[in-house]
């Protein structure tokens, strides 16, 4: 069965730091990848709820 997920981005690489030194805030790659995997996440609870992909 095909989908229609919007794929994900690939995860930050490890040696990035999640957390900037300079401002104490997520780091804005980090930031970026955990709100597009939310979405991911929504988007698929919302189709099981709604009877499946």
């Amino acid at each position: 069965m095909s989908t229609n997920l919007v794929p994900l981005q690939p995860i930050p690489t490890p040696t990035a730091a999640f957390v900037d030194p300079k401002t104490g805030l997520i780091d804005l790659a980090w930031y970026q990848y955990l709100k597009r995997l939310d979405d991911h996440i929504r988007d698929v609870e919302r189709r099981l709820t709604a009877g499946g992909l």
